[in-house]
């Protein structure tokens, strides 16, 4: 495949499914990265980097690390960024996340308000 056939493909697909193949996108050919690349760009989609704080190799067994959702209430390893205002979001809701080691310190008042962190 050329890099316009792989570009007409990336053309088609949802912004969830571009996502979700830039994860990967190391393993796929320089011209499908270029294409991928491109198209997430025109879309303003990028992937959110990892929590700089404390990384561990299983966040569900550790509760005071990355984020976590208020809506799905859930931990979230794998982010979404928003490519317009860089909110870090919810990939199952949409819902603007909050760091996990904060949730711990809410009051009932505040539980319903989600923080959001860039």
């Amino acid at each position: 495949m050329t890099q316009d056939d792989f570009a007409r493909t990336y053309a088609a697909m949802e912004a969830e499914e571009l996502l979700e193949l830039a994860h990967d996108a190391d393993t796929l050919v320089d011209s499908a990265q270029a294409a991928l690349q491109h198209e997430m760009d025109k879309r303003g989609l990028k992937l959110a980097p990892a929590p700089a704080a404390q990384r561990v190799e299983d966040p569900d067994e550790d509760p005071s690390s990355g984020f976590y959702c208020t809506s799905c209430e859930r931990r979230v390893k794998d982010p979404l960024s928003c490519g317009e205002c860089s909110t870090t979001i919810c990939r199952v809701c949409g819902t603007p996340l909050r760091i996990s080691e904060d949730i711990g310190s809410l009051t009932d008042e505040e539980e319903g308000a989600p923080e959001t962190r860039p």
